[in-house]
C-alpha cells in the first residue's frame, strides 16, 4: 500500500518567462528559487515514487476542514524540502498515455538527467 504526505518543493526561476527588468534583476542573484507544497507519494518500501505537478493549495468543505489541511500541510516544513527539477521520476509509475507531448520530452529529459534511460 502506497501512502503520501505534504513535502515542500522548490522550483527554479524560469527566467525566459519574466519581463527583461525582472530578469536582469533577478540573474544577479544566486538563488533564483520559489517554494511551493505539493503531495508526494512513496513506494512500498518508504521512497518517493511520483508528486502532484502543481503545488497544492490549502482547501475544505468547512472551516474545520480547511484547518485540518493547513496542520497537515504545517508538518512539511519538518521534513527536507524536495528539489522539484532533479527530482527523478520513477520511471515504472510514468503512465505516458495521456499526456503532452511536450510532458513527454519533460519526463525523457529528466530520465536521461538521472540516468534511468
Amino acid at each position: 500500500m502506497s501512502t503520501w504526505n505534504y513535502r515542500v518543493m522548490k522550483h527554479k526561476v524560469d527566467l525566459s518567462t519574466l519581463s527583461d527588468s525582472l530578469r536582469k534583476l533577478l540573474e544577479n542573484q544566486n538563488d533564483n528559487y520559489w517554494y511551493g507544497i505539493h503531495e508526494v507519494y512513496y513506494n512500498e518500501a518508504g521512497e518517493v515514487d511520483g508528486w502532484t505537478d502543481y503545488e497544492i493549495p490549502p482547501f475544505g468543505e468547512t472551516p474545520e476542514e480547511l484547518k485540518q489541511c493547513f496542520e497537515l500541510m504545517s508538518l512539511a516544513f519538518d521534513k527536507e524540502v524536495l528539489d522539484y527539477e532533479k527530482s527523478c521520476p520513477t520511471p515504472d509509475i510514468i503512465d505516458t498515455s495521456e499526456l503532452t507531448d511536450e510532458d513527454k520530452k519533460w519526463i525523457t529529459s529528466s530520465m536521461k538527467e538521472c540516468g534511468l534511460e
